[in-house]
């Protein structure tokens, strides 16, 4: 029960303090606003419902499956540890040569490849889907001028 519980907890109790307490003290207006672009505060507040909704999840499922125990990672392994490191590294240096989508569809293909049972049309299904997923929420959504695969390559 403590294992999805008290996790859930604070997922939930976090959220909540970003909404309520976090969010009304700080965003400040640029004193402009693009047209067709969200307020100041909408991308953190939407962000917030995430991780309510999210804690909340954890909690109800915590309560529907009480007996789950999850299995343990196993111990630190630095060859594993390294190369996943340098990989993480490498997307973020390469996001303004090719692009936010072109590096994460890279590191979430190669690391689904060596980490998941997926295979390799599994890993390139959730490599395209997470890829849209990014440009639709952060680009075209929230219009965060994160470097763009197709505005850079065309």
């Amino acid at each position: 029960m403590i294992q999805r519980f008290l996790p859930g907890l604070i997922v939930l109790v976090t959220g909540v303090v970003i909404l309520t307490v976090l969010i009304p003290m700080g965003i400040a207006d640029p004193g402009f606003k693009q047209p067709n672009s969200l307020a100041p505060d909408d991308f953190p507040r939407y962000m917030a419902c995430v991780v309510i909704a999210l804690g909340g999840a954890m909690l109800v499922m915590d309560w529907r499956q009480p007996e789950y125990a999850p299995r343990a990672p196993g111990p630190f392994d630095v060859r594993r540890a390294f190369p996943f490191a340098v990989a993480l590294v490498g997307t973020v240096l390469a996001i303004p040569l090719i692009g936010i989508e072109a590096s994460a569809f890279m590191f979430t293909v190669g690391m689904l490849v060596l980490v998941s049972d997926l295979g390799w049309r599994g890993a390139l299904a959730v490599g395209v889907g997470f890829v849209v997923l990014i440009h639709v929420l952060f680009i075209r959504m929230a219009g965060i001028p994160i470097p763009s695969t197709p505005d850079i390559l065309f």
